[in-house]
């Protein structure tokens, strides 16, 4: 059975919500007033509110990041793991997403104990421009980790610009423009 399936067994179409994390420290529009209890204040309620719309999953990522930056820092890292770690809900599945940086959002899946990670990776030989995301790579560190039993969805072409996914357009003109893989 599919880590999907597992996750999902008795929901054809599950509903993931996501929890947008407001900017992390470092960051340019980080609120360090509020410091890092504020954004996870801000999540829990925000978390509270999608739990009580009776979503099946909650991805947790860091969307007020934005530039958002290809290698993410430790703090990054450590403050993401300990929102989803304080955030998350006890009865459904969770997950992180931390864009754009794989290795990152697998460090923090495993060290809050999320059931899922969702980033955008790519196939052999598809490179999207200075970004070159690699699953052989986030694969084998999942291995490394002992988490084998972590989801990984993966957007093989990113969201934005629809450009960066010319590439697999021409290799597969049948498939749709964002295709998902689940690991």
């Amino acid at each position: 059975m599919s880590r999907f399936r597992l996750l999902f067994p008795e929901v054809a179409k599950p509903l993931i919500a996501m929890a947008h994390v407001p900017p992390l420290p470092g960051t340019p529009l980080y609120d360090a007033t509020a410091g890092v209890q504020g954004l996870i204040d801000q999540v829990k309620r925000d978390t509270a509110l999608l739990l009580e719309a009776d979503f099946d999953a909650v991805l947790f990522c860091n969307e007020g990041d934005r530039p958002y930056q290809l290698h993410a820092g430790l703090e990054a890292a450590a403050v993401m793991t300990r929102v989803a770690t304080e955030c998350r809900p006890t009865d459904r599945p969770f997950g992180v997403d931390f864009l754009w940086d794989a290795q990152c959002a697998l460090a923090i899946a495993v060290g809050s104990g999320a059931s899922f990670m969702r980033e955008v990776i790519t196939v052999p030989g598809v490179r999207h421009g200075r970004w070159n995301p690699d699953a052989a790579t986030l694969l084998r560190s999942r291995r490394y980790f002992g988490r084998d039993d972590l989801a990984i969805f993966a957007n093989i072409t990113p969201e934005s610009p629809p450009t960066w996914a010319s590439a697999l357009r021409r290799r597969w003109p049948n498939r749709p423009s964002s295709p998902v893989w689940r690991t």
